[in-house]
């Protein structure tokens, strides 16, 4: 028990540390965690690992890449203790890599405390970057298939927080969020029209949350611009 709860304490007190001021922007829902649930949120810099488990309010399972655990060891030989950091290595992307990867999944997510699962569908950090990423498919037809709600949340500021590029931490960031209400994978007839609801919403949410936060405008050819005052 003790060490399924050391992912919480390492983000919240490592929240605590660097004075992390969340935002919780008004209309945003509370994170599901009376069910499965696949949460969609957006990549911006490594600070998204222990923000985002205090924003879901340590709900979450973590899926990430093996190549993360090259900048968090301690993170990889702890996993199997916790339960709610699952790594992986990409494969080609063959239908039977993912049949392996999907009962993976299962095999995990039955093992731990967590009901959601945290995935990152821009696939990579984003970091500055004023529109989202390309949303990959794969846990989305994980979640189609399986008939489980998806629910999307975005964040801005993590990388003021901490900038790995620049090797700068700032104390004190705000961090804005919103979560989305849950889509319910079983309310569409195919995948195809489950995927373009959740890109379309994903993308709205995205611009919603960049211009309240930074206070800009973005134009229908991207660019940025300050809101005018009123």
């Amino acid at each position: 028990k003790t060490m399924t709860k050391a992912q919480e304490r390492w983000s919240s007190m490592t929240c605590n540390l660097l004075k992390v001021n969340l935002n919780k922007l008004p209309g945003s829902s509370d994170v599901c965690k009376d069910k499965k649930t696949i949460i969609l949120f957006n990549h911006k810099t490594w600070s998204d690992f222990f923000v985002h488990d205090k924003i879901l309010d340590y709900s979450a399972n973590f899926l990430s890449r093996y190549m993360v655990a090259l900048v968090m060891p301690f993170a990889l030989f702890i996993s199997p203790l916790m339960k709610s950091l699952w790594f992986f290595n990409r494969g080609n992307g063959g239908k039977r890599d993912f049949e392996k990867f999907y009962q993976w999944i299962d095999y995990k997510w039955n093992k731990s405390k967590r009901n959601n699962l945290l995935v990152y569908p821009e696939g990579h950090r984003m970091f500055n970057s004023v529109k989202p990423g390309i949303l990959k498919k794969g846990m989305l037809r994980f979640a189609f298939d399986k008939q489980l709600p998806v629910q999307i949340a975005i964040s801005m500021g993590n990388e003021n927080l901490i900038n790995e590029k620049k090797f700068i931490i700032t104390r004190g960031s705000t961090i804005s969020y919103f979560i989305d209400k849950l889509i319910f994978s079983k309310d569409y007839k195919d995948f195809d029209s489950f995927f373009q609801h959740v890109d379309k919403r994903f993308s709205e949410l995205f611009f919603q949350v960049y211009k309240i936060h930074y206070n800009k405008e973005i134009s229908d050819n991207g660019d940025i611009q300050d809101k005018k005052q009123n």
